[in-house]
């Protein structure tokens, strides 16, 4: 099967969203997905056989507590009737190397999604030792002055917007998460061996997703 790859663009929306659901099960909203492409804030990228897209990849810049630039590669969503013919590997290499410059390119895979893993493993990204436990809640009707060591980071990706909450995870950090505009969701990424960090979000009501592991990739 013959695959090109290139730039998603506003008429990529439909077969995005149908290549979505296909593949997860679920349904993406397309007005999000055309705010993120309008306001040119993500790198996105659709997999063509022939004239049909057949899958797509979706990352966006965040920068972590330390200044350090990284690149989330966010959404990898493949056709089923196009699954295991290495259309996912041809569309997270066409994302890696077609990246701006960052430090670092990361990806949450969860435990036990083996495909993915393998596709991981041939695009060059080194899985990080531990497993981590996705939290989500709400936001709280409190404020608070952002603790010193509290890192947020304001997201609107193709399904949802957030803010993940990064290093010191406390109720203070929680309560200081504040969104600049309309947030769905808190998010937050602990390993689950970190029993201190867990007990303080679970107290805050956060709900358990699921395990994942986080995925890193070096650019050259």
């Amino acid at each position: 099967m013959a695959i090109s790859i290139r730039s998603a663009t506003l008429h990529d929306i439909l077969p995005i969203t149908q290549s979505f659901q296909a593949a997860f099960d679920e349904k993406i909203d397309s007005q999000q997905i055309k705010t993120c492409f309008q306001r040119q804030t993500h790198f996105s990228y659709v997999a063509i056989s022939g004239e049909t897209v057949v899958g797509f990849v979706d990352g966006f810049l965040t920068i972590a507590h330390n200044g350090k630039k990284r690149l989330e590669l966010d959404l990898l969503a493949v056709h089923p009737a196009s699954q295991g013919q290495g259309v996912g590997t041809k569309l997270i290499t066409h994302f890696c190397n077609n990246a701006p410059k960052v430090d670092f390119i990361r990806a949450l895979v969860a435990v036990g999604n083996h495909p993915m893993d393998k596709v991981m493993t041939k695009t060059n990204f080194q899985p990080l030792p531990d497993n981590y436990a996705l939290y989500i809640g709400q936001p709280t009707a409190q404020t608070a002055p952002k603790p010193k060591n509290a890192h947020f980071v304001t997201v609107e990706t193709l399904s949802y917007n957030g803010i993940w909450l990064e290093e010191d995870i406390t109720q203070e950090a929680i309560d200081a998460a504040t969104p600049q505009h309309p947030v769905a969701i808190l998010g937050a990424v602990v390993p689950t061996t970190d029993d201190t960090t867990i007990q303080s979000i679970k107290s805050a009501n956060f709900a358990f997703i699921k395990q994942f592991r986080w995925w890193h990739y070096i650019p050259a």
